[in-house]
């Protein structure tokens, strides 16, 4: 039996400026499929960026200059870029098509 982990919804400022809903997403390299990390997304619209304090677990490694790279086939994903917007709150910025994104079934987490 797969045993799954309780996420809990993070609830701020950041949340509630975006229309006060969210959804748990899994992120992936789209080269390779491994697994990254599951994420908090909060509103609706793409996903161009992930904010650091959104990872649920093995946060990303920041290299050569700020680019995060996959730690399996070790194409380049993205890179760090502080979102200017919201007091520099550090975030990862994705190059267009290099990851996947899946929300995580309900019946994966407790809300």
């Amino acid at each position: 039996m797969k045993k799954s982990k309780i996420y809990t919804f993070i609830s701020d400022t950041y949340r509630n400026n975006r229309g006060g809903w969210s959804r748990f997403l899994t992120i992936s390299c789209k080269t390779c499929r491994t697994f990254l990390f599951h994420y908090q997304k909060d509103g609706s619209g793409p996903l161009k960026r992930c904010y650091i304090d959104r990872i649920l677990n093995r946060k990303p490694k920041f290299q050569r200059n700020g680019f995060v790279f996959c730690p399996h086939c070790k194409v380049c994903l993205g890179f760090n870029e502080p979102y200017s917007k919201e007091n520099n709150r550090p975030a990862i910025r994705w190059a267009v098509e290099a990851i996947n994104h899946k929300i995580l079934p309900i019946s994966e987490t407790t809300v």
